[in-house]
């Protein structure tokens, strides 16, 4: 999609401010991926599944 359009679009709804970055990997991915590994999760074990960490290495999953 076009940015101009976006933020036409963000303007008509009301927004003051809009702004349109790439999406990148976290650069903190590899703290994450060590905490996951080390278990500091706990009981949110949706955090570790497969499915979950390959879309923080590639946002485009």
């Amino acid at each position: 999609m076009n940015p101009a359009v976006v933020k036409a679009r963000a303007a008509e709804l009301g927004f003051s401010t809009c702004g349109i970055v790439p999406a990148e990997p976290s650069p903190h991915l590899d703290a994450y991926l060590r905490w996951i590994d080390a278990e500091m999760h706990g009981s949110m074990s949706y955090l570790a599944r497969p499915d979950r960490v390959a879309r923080r290495r590639n946002l485009n999953l």
